[in-house]
């Protein structure tokens, strides 16, 4: 039976071009809780709703009382949160879990530090849209047909070629091509593809629209409750910067706890990040964030990327929290 989004929310509360963005406020009482010597952390991620709790525990001044200088940066992409983690440009990035999952199977020693986006049954953040009049209404008639994902073996992609198994469609059968969210709808209205993966905020302005309408919540066939993304860090930055990471984790869910609950009194913070029109903002469905890295929530995607041969063997989940 579907979860709520309050029944999921009360669980969860109780469970390469970088722009630099600094801890600006720091109130009164924060100077004399912060006792302990101030240790800098360089953070990055992408420009999207998902780094919200961050936003707001520097607008609070929470890292500050916790003893912590972060210095907030935006990248152009996953990808290039990825490679400055990796080169040590940045202590922390925030992305997707599975191309995490792609590098541990590989070798490459990334430590998920806290948790951000969930996907919750019935509440969906992405899915699967075509045309308003489009002939395709199940998993079946996607046969021989283009289907649009951001990223070519993204956690999308995965989750559409499971719910294409799950519903007697051969995912073989299909052509996947890349097209960015962006362009997901003129690409559905001009005909070049037959469905299209989009996530938010370019799902909801796109249903907004009227031109489309939803197939199918894909990720769902993954699991109801999953975690998508989360802050990660070098093996070898959490190695050092072990105590700095944990205080990190903690005002991250603590901050998680609120934003989550307040959507409207952070649309602000959001737009000064990602420079979207706060109108715009207080129209898409907004993230909502885990405050635990549990490995039930991100098992099903590490069995999904071995049947989908994204990576070559199974392996527990507890192996990317260090």
């Amino acid at each position: 039976m579907p979860i709520s989004r309050s029944a999921a929310l009360g669980a969860l509360a109780g469970c390469a071009s970088l722009v630099a963005l600094g801890e600006t406020r720091r109130p009164a009482a924060a100077q004399s809780a912060a006792d302990a010597p101030f240790v800098t952390l360089r953070v990055a991620s992408a420009a999207d709703d998902t780094v919200t709790p961050v936003l707001y525990a520097l607008h609070a001044g929470l890292f500050r009382a916790a003893g912590l200088d972060v210095a907030l940066q935006r990248a152009t992409s996953g990808s290039a949160v990825a490679s400055a983690v990796a080169s040590g440009a940045v202590d922390i990035g925030r992305g997707s879990i599975l191309p995490l999952i792609n590098a541990y199977a590989r070798g490459v020693a990334f430590v998920l530090v806290a948790a951000s986006t969930m996907h919750i049954k019935g509440d969906p953040d992405s899915g699967l849209l075509v045309l308003g009049d489009s002939p395709v209404h199940a998993a079946r008639d996607l046969a021989g047909q283009i289907v649009s994902v951001a990223g070519l073996d993204d956690l999308n992609w995965l989750a559409t070629k499971a719910w294409l198994a799950a519903n007697g469609a051969d995912p073989d059968g299909v052509r996947f091509i890349e097209v960015p969210n962006s362009a997901v709808l003129s690409a559905l209205v001009g005909g070049r593809i037959a469905a299209g993966t989009l996530a938010e905020p370019f799902m909801s302005l796109a249903l907004r629209s009227g031109k489309v309408r939803y197939l199918g919540n894909v990720v769902d066939t993954i699991a109801p409750n999953l975690i998508e993304s989360a802050w990660y860090a070098s093996a070898a930055t959490v190695a050092k910067q072990r105590d700095a990471i944990a205080r990190f984790q903690r005002v991250v869910a603590a901050a998680t706890v609120y934003t989550n609950a307040h959507h409207a009194e952070t649309a602000v913070l959001l737009a000064s990040f990602t420079g979207m029109d706060p109108a715009t903002i207080a129209q898409i469905h907004r993230a909502v964030s885990g405050t635990t890295l549990d490995p039930v929530l991100i098992q099903p995607m590490i069995d999904a990327a071995v049947r989908f041969k994204i990576i070559p063997q199974r392996f527990p989940a507890m192996a990317l929290l260090g």
